[in-house]
């Protein structure tokens, strides 16, 4: 069953090495109970496994995206975080939307 609301969100997650954590974060998301349009997960560059994740909940879920950007050997806060939710962002602007959300890939504890 999919749960759409008549307010069209689209998120967009950036992610790098987060393997521990998107299995939760994609069930979060999954298990809402209104979902977004799209949601574009960026993976920035992950060695640990977070894109094979992401990949696989995307072939579950057609209205999820991954993105795969390249590895440039570390972590950039900040800056790597704003480039890797403008990649997602490209995907979307184009789309008919009324907000745009960024869902980190990390729960905050």
């Amino acid at each position: 069953m999919t749960r759409r609301s008549p307010i069209r969100c689209v998120v967009v997650t950036p992610v790098r090495d987060e393997a521990r954590h998107m299995r939760h974060t994609i069930r979060s998301l999954v298990e809402q109970t209104v979902l977004p349009q799209r949601w574009i997960i960026v993976d920035d560059g992950s060695s640990d496994g977070t894109g094979d994740i992401a990949d696989k909940a995307a072939l579950q879920h057609p209205w999820i995206t991954v993105i795969h950007r390249s590895n440039r050997g570390f972590r950039k806060t900040g800056g790597g975080v704003i480039e890797a939710f403008y990649a997602g962002y490209q995907l979307v602007q184009e789309d008919q939307w009324d907000f745009i959300a960024k869902l980190d890939g990390r729960p905050c504890v």
